[in-house]
């Protein structure tokens, strides 16, 4: 049993409820005007994060001081962060400027570079497919130019596969039972219960902002008489039925030319791979992590086929979606910020682009297959959700891990209570149902694994079905299932392979 887990077990029990995703609190401890809360340096009494972390970590000082921890991690501005601005990003800003984000930031990396005697240094990649290239490629060239990388979720689990980062678990410096780590991310991303390849937390910012969701404007709703979507999330009600029943109601030929366009008013919007993306709100997935502890595909079970029919039926291939470059050329975002979209299907990044609209802009949970369903559940798309990782030519992994834990930590009171508690509970969300809404949206985040690793090959073609198209997905799953099977197979035994 690792040594820093035996000494943490005492206090993370008792600080489990209070960190995980920061929900809750006292509106007294609220931070103002965009002031991050967690000051190490100051008078004030440490927090139950900070109390953990210097217990462990503290000690590490006299090993690391004077050294740099260098983070291969994507450009401000770049991978949506300029949604938020143009100097955006997660790991590092030279001051604490005025933005909540920035200060968050500067004063997390503040308290890490104290407490270990350590300098955050960025290293700067442009795309997380860059950062991956040069991932892959220094694990034969011995590069040692940085210490951990941060980039998509999806980019660093093809690094994992291949065989070009560390399994964190192999160090005593990590501890994944740790509260300032995502505890979903950890359950369904872990491999034969003893190895993660990347992790995500309090320390990130993309991970909360890439889950999966819907939002939709009251005051069409309004108009057409139609129920409220918060009050049958809260009763459990908010299926697909109950969506599209309000989705038909809203849909209206606003010119009167007899045509639905772009010009018209729609009752639900999306682009792209619309049923692929949001089919997990159905409490299904096209693969995850099964009983043993590795991905298993579930794309031919009836109940996933049955969920799947049922989406593209009743949303996908009726006269109510509005689905971008099928239906008309103009963008559903567009739509829905001139007030012509009830529902749309977005990430939660979205939020932060809707902040200034006149109309109000509620947020949603993805709607349930029906009442049976027990739970709502959010997917997160690992394309846009960041993790961090630990290369193979890193020279000292339990430095880069130990520096990693310590930035987690000082970022509960910090990054992720203020993205959590001031930015979208004060900011973006414009009600106290909104907020729930958030809270509901995060507590039931899942993992599809088949953006996990390269082994899908075309598998996800046949999830492309748009307005129009016969149900045929039976036939083009079977037209790929057996390569992807083969492939998955492969994967989970290199993986197998390195559980013993």
């Amino acid at each position: 049993m690792k040594k820093i887990k035996i000494a943490s077990l005492l206090l993370a029990s008792s600080l489990t409820t209070a960190m995980l995703f920061s929900c809750g609190g006292n509106d007294d401890n609220k931070p103002q005007d965009g002031t991050q809360t967690g000051d190490s340096s100051s008078e004030t009494e440490l927090t139950e994060s900070q109390k953990l972390v210097e217990e462990l970590y503290g000690a590490r000082k006299s090993d690391y001081s004077g050294r740099k921890f260098r983070i291969y991690a994507l450009e401000p501005g770049s991978h949506g962060y300029g949604s938020i601005s143009e100097s955006a990003n997660e790991i590092w800003f030279e001051d604490a400027g005025s933005d909540v984000f920035q200060k968050s930031i500067f004063e997390r990396n503040r308290s890490t570079e104290e407490l270990l005697g350590i300098e955050i240094t960025p290293v700067w990649g442009k795309t997380s497919d860059e950062i991956a290239e040069k991932i892959n490629m220094d694990k034969d060239a011995g590069t040692d130019d940085y210490d951990a990388a941060l980039l998509s979720l999806m980019e660093g689990m093809n690094c994992a596969q291949n065989d070009a980062v560390l399994n964190l678990m192999d160090y005593p410096s990590f501890d994944e039972t740790h509260p300032w780590w995502n505890q979903t991310f950890v359950k369904q991303c872990t491999l034969f219960g003893n190895q993660i390849y990347t992790i995500a937390g309090a320390i990130n910012i993309w991970d909360d902002c890439s889950n999966r969701m819907m939002i939709f404007n009251q005051d069409i709703l309004d108009k057409y008489n139609c129920e409220s979507p918060y009050q049958q999330v809260f009763d459990g009600t908010w299926t697909i039925e109950n969506m599209m029943a309000s989705a038909m109601a809203c849909t209206q030929d606003l010119n009167g030319d007899g045509e639905y366009d772009e010009n018209d008013c729609w009752g639900v919007g999306s682009g792209g791979m619309t049923l692929y993306d949001n089919i997990t709100g159905l409490d299904t997935a096209v693969s995850k992590i099964g009983d043993e502890g590795y991905p298993v595909l579930f794309c031919k079970d009836e109940d996933h086929v049955r969920k799947v029919e049922y989406f593209f039926q009743n949303i996908i291939n009726t006269d109510y979606m509005y689905y971008e470059g099928v239906t008309g050329r103009e963008g559903y975002l567009t739509l829905f910020e001139n007030s012509q979209l009830a529902f749309g299907y977005v990430m939660l990044m979205s939020s932060f682009s809707l902040r200034g609209m006149e109309d109000y802009c509620g947020v949603l949970p993805n709607a349930k297959y029906d009442e049976a369903q027990e739970n709502y559940t959010s997917a997160a798309n690992p394309a846009w959700f960041t993790a961090y990782v630990i290369p193979k030519t890193c020279t000292d992994p339990d430095f880069a891990i130990t520096c990693l834990e310590v930035m987690s930590a000082y970022s509960v009171d910090t990054l992720d209570y203020n993205l959590n508690e001031v930015v979208f509970q004060s900011k973006v969300a414009r009600d106290q149902n909104a907020r729930r809404c958030f809270n509901i949206i995060k507590d039931t985040l899942s993992f599809d694994w088949s953006f996990l690793g390269t082994w899908r090959g075309d598998l996800l073609m046949a999830y492309e079905l748009k307005y129009g198209y016969a149900f045929n997905f039976v036939s083009r799953i079977e037209s790929s299932y057996d390569a992807a099977q083969t492939n998955l197979d492969a994967m989970v035994d290199f993986y197998r392979d390195r559980s013993f």
